[in-house]
């Protein structure tokens, strides 16, 4: 729960749930998640045996806890699937073990819509592909599901929620720093150029997809329920790019290649993460993000970030040193 969505779902869940004790796995206690009178920390390991809790914490775990809510993952798309495999297959596959000690319990997973594949047509929460997607990450929630659906049909209680691309928190404006589409932008800001092309950022607000979750975490029975968590629309590239001259940034808009060309060679020569992760991924990722069905989730409806919230992450990221302040170029 320490990761961008996690932060945001145990927020949302602590508020939907203000009389219920909540265990929160993390490795390492910070000042973001510590232990307070309604959340304790347990310091522990997706990717280890008994999630790196000792024999007597696991089994006061498995006779207390009656909801296990699975946010955690190792999410990288570079990866390869050897890599991923014990914190997201190993540590499903723990908490399933968890959810089946002493006493039944109720368990949700926070998936991904990468386990579909890229012919996502008709809906996001349709039954899981037989055959695996392409990509470490995508295998490694696919083979998470699998193991799921297997244990489903044993009797366990578990809902899946397949989880689009998460945007800007509303309130706040924090962003996922290593999301695709931040970094475009980012990486746009830092070089002065900006790629014409179509399409936009697919963004569901953090804070709404955990609302969602934790809605149903709090209140739903279904024992076995996929959900899809994707924003309705985006906005264009060309909003974003209008709205970020408008701010004051100095940008001049180039054609896809010309834009590549330019990451390409800044990644060669800086030491810039954004420039190297864009050069290196980018240029695969489509133009348009698929359409698909985005029904209310624990009756929250779904909806798209806004470009008018964008001054808000741009005051979130520059205030944290994570983005130059606008005027003047960074050539």
């Amino acid at each position: 729960m320490s990761g961008f969505f996690g932060r945001s779902l145990l927020k949302q869940i602590t508020t939907a749930m203000p009389d219920q004790e909540i265990y929160c796995l993390v490795r390492d206690v910070t000042p973001r998640i510590g232990a307070t009178g309604q959340v304790q920390s347990l310091v522990g390991d997706l990717s280890l045996p008994f999630l790196g809790l000792s024999a007597r914490k696991w089994g006061e775990l498995g006779r207390e806890v009656a909801t296990i809510v699975h946010a955690g993952a190792l999410v990288n798309h570079s990866l390869p699937f050897e890599r991923l495999v014990d914190a997201n297959v190993s540590g499903t596959l723990a908490l399933l073990r968890l959810a089946g000690e002493s006493r039944s319990k109720r368990m949700h997973f926070i998936s991904s819509v990468a386990v579909l594949g890229r012919s996502r047509a008709g809906s996001y929460a349709e039954k899981l592909p037989f055959q695996p997607p392409s990509g470490g990450y995508a295998q490694s929630k696919w083979l998470a599901e699998s193991l799921i659906e297997i244990c489903q049909t044993a009797g366990f209680s578990v809902s899946t929620y397949r989880v689009g691309g998460l945007g800007p928190d509303t309130e706040t404006g924090e962003v996922n720093l290593k999301d695709w589409r931040w970094l475009t932008m980012r990486a746009g800001l830092e070089s002065g150029c900006w790629p014409a092309g179509r399409g936009g950022p697919r963004w569901l607000p953090v804070d709404v997809a955990a609302r969602m979750v934790a809605n149903v975490v709090a209140h739903d029975s279904d024992p076995a329920a996929r959900y899809g968590l994707l924003a309705p629309a985006s906005p264009t590239w060309d909003a974003v790019f209008e709205e970020l001259v408008r701010l004051g940034y100095d940008l001049d808009k180039v054609d896809r290649e010309t834009w590549f060309d330019t990451m390409r060679d800044r990644a060669r020569v800086r030491d810039e993460t954004s420039m190297r992760v864009l050069a290196l991924r980018l240029p695969h990722q489509p133009e348009t993000e698929n359409g698909g069905d985005v029904e209310p989730v624990g009756g929250v409806p779904s909806q798209s970030w806004n470009v008018a919230n964008l001054p808000m992450t741009i005051r979130w990221a520059t205030e944290r040193g994570f983005l130059r302040a606008p005027g003047g170029r960074n050539r």
